[in-house]
């Protein structure tokens, strides 16, 4: 029973781990706009699911192999979004994100062992969240978070700590405790934010907005930008030949 119980847990924390990505992917792609998305962020993301990957197939932890191929896969379509989007001008954050912060395990493999390294990463995991916990912190202004990604990072991460409790893999409990920890910090500051109100950069498709645009939007109480009127503005803001 236990074992099923297991089970059914990995395979939770697998869809959860490669879907809670996904909402990006397609954001970027309907709005066509990169503005407010961290680059070494994605960079990160890619290197770091390389590690886990690795770290699995060494250990034979085949529970953790499907969640850390699919992001490695996600990840690289959001790069692919990025330097379409941003041209080559983003190259050098992705590039800080895989070969920067994301091989900060690599001193520990070559000159300890994959156990060494495998906590390394653990405590590494929370390191993908970094970027949007600053935001988050940052800006009083939220309505553009989603609280249901991070719900969902916060139970995928609970997840691997009961599932490197069962075998006893202490790189997964470090990992998950470090991930959930910051999930948890995320969605308490949107808890505690006035509803009604945007965070900077939130929406892929305002970014662009004047304080004009947004003190409209703050009177008429939607606390959203007009979208029709943006792409008015952007079209008037292009060049006539």
């Amino acid at each position: 029973m236990k074992v099923e119980l297991i089970g059914i847990l990995v395979a939770l924390a697998n869809i959860l781990g490669a879907g809670m990505i996904v909402p990006q992917a397609i954001r970027i792609h309907r709005y066509g706009d990169f503005g407010g998305v961290s680059a070494v962020w994605i960079g990160v993301g890619i290197g770091m699911n390389l590690w886990w990957l690795g770290y699995a197939v060494q250990g034979q932890l085949w529970g953790l192999v499907p969640v850390s191929a699919a992001a490695v896969g996600l990840y690289s379509i959001i790069a692919l979004q990025c330097l379409n989007l941003a041209g080559r001008s983003s190259w050098r954050s992705l590039a800080l994100g895989v070969f920067g912060l994301g091989s900060l395990p690599l001193p520990f493999l070559v000159f300890g062992s994959w156990s060494s390294a495998g906590l390394v990463i653990g405590l590494c995991y929370g390191l993908q969240f970094a970027p949007a916990l600053f935001s988050a912190f940052r800006s009083d202004r939220l309505d553009g978070i989603s609280q249901l990604t991070w719900s969902m990072a916060f139970i995928e991460a609970a997840i691997w700590v009961v599932y490197g409790t069962s075998v006893g893999d202490q790189a997964l409990m470090v990992g998950g405790g470090g991930g959930a920890a910051m999930a948890i910090l995320i969605l308490l500051r949107i808890r505690f934010v006035q509803p009604g109100t945007m965070p900077r950069f939130a929406s892929l498709g305002c970014w662009a907005c004047d304080g004009k645009q947004q003190s409209t939007n703050r009177a008429s109480g939607t606390g959203r930008p007009n979208r029709l009127r943006l792409m008015r503005r952007r079209a008037a803001m292009k060049p006539t030949l």
